[in-house]
């Protein structure tokens, strides 16, 4: 699962690129969800409406859009004086209940796909998920007695 926010969009469109043609990873094994995404596509979204969140007020992806083709904005968030260019993670796009909450929701469907998958081609990793914006995140792939930590503190 990929949560890239900004230019690292580019970078995971282009690792995931490489996972699927080189690594021969399946596309169902892997997920992107894109924050204030300057790229044209997110390569290995959920779907194609709501694999990404991009504020229309975002005038950082705005002004690259008079060089390249980007995705459509798909938010309207409000203005935030401690970012006036609208393109902060903080700032910007957690900072808004209806932003966070559609990150939220797209990450926990996608984590709830991937283990069902998972489940069902009988794995060897179990995913324990808590995830939570307003506290401390945490994601752990299990495997046998070792935890290891993808965010957040392992335990």
């Amino acid at each position: 699962m990929f949560t890239p926010h900004t230019q690292d969009n580019l970078y995971a469109n282009s690792l995931i690129d490489y996972l699927l043609k080189e690594e021969h990873f399946l596309l169902d094994h892997i997920n992107n969800f894109g924050i204030a995404c300057p790229a044209n596509i997110v390569l290995a979204g959920r779907t194609k409406t709501t694999s990404y969140i991009m504020s229309f007020k975002d005038l950082v992806v705005g002004g690259l859009r008079l060089l390249m083709s980007t995705l459509t904005s798909n938010v309207n968030l409000p203005l935030n004086l401690l970012d006036p260019l609208g393109h902060n993670i903080i700032d910007v796009y957690l900072s808004d209940t209806a932003s966070r909450n559609k990150i939220s929701q797209e990450i926990h469907a996608s984590i709830l796909e991937f283990t069902g998958k998972m489940a069902n081609e009988s794995a060897k990793y179990q995913l324990r998920f808590a995830f939570n914006l307003n506290a401390n995140d945490k994601i752990v792939l299990k495997s046998g007695n070792r935890n290891m930590c993808l965010t957040g503190m392992c335990t």
